[in-house]
């Protein structure tokens, strides 16, 4: 008997056009996957490919750039670019709301990490 049941819906988008002036370059090569479930949960990650390490910090750069301009204030956890906030995923998420002691169990027998 499943203890959780839910479905997810996912779109995903890539920002491809080098030549574009409608497109801001640094976000050229970004993808952007956001989440939306039957139990009102969503969740979105802004995400790149780097191939060497030298590249990691303008590519967060570029990420936290992106996520800034699709906030506002009273939509993100992260406006600004700082560290990233770490986020419920779904499934905890459901288990909070909807199986709070299903939850609780896998809490105490260390099998998920407290929220």
């Amino acid at each position: 008997i499943p203890f959780a049941r839910f479905e997810t819906r996912r779109t995903c988008w890539a920002i491809l056009n080098f030549d574009s002036p409608a497109v801001d370059s640094d976000f050229v090569g970004l993808t952007v996957d956001l989440d939306g479930t039957n139990f009102g949960y969503a969740v979105g990650e802004v995400e790149t490919i780097v191939y060497s390490e030298d590249k990691i910090a303008s590519a967060k750069e570029r990420v936290s750039k992106l996520v800034s301009k699709l906030s506002s204030d009273d939509e993100s956890e992260n406006v600004g670019g700082g560290a990233p906030v770490p986020t419920a995923g779904k499934l905890e998420t459901y288990m909070i709301e909807h199986r709070r002691d299903h939850y609780d169990a896998c809490i105490k027998a260390g099998v998920m990490g407290s929220s």
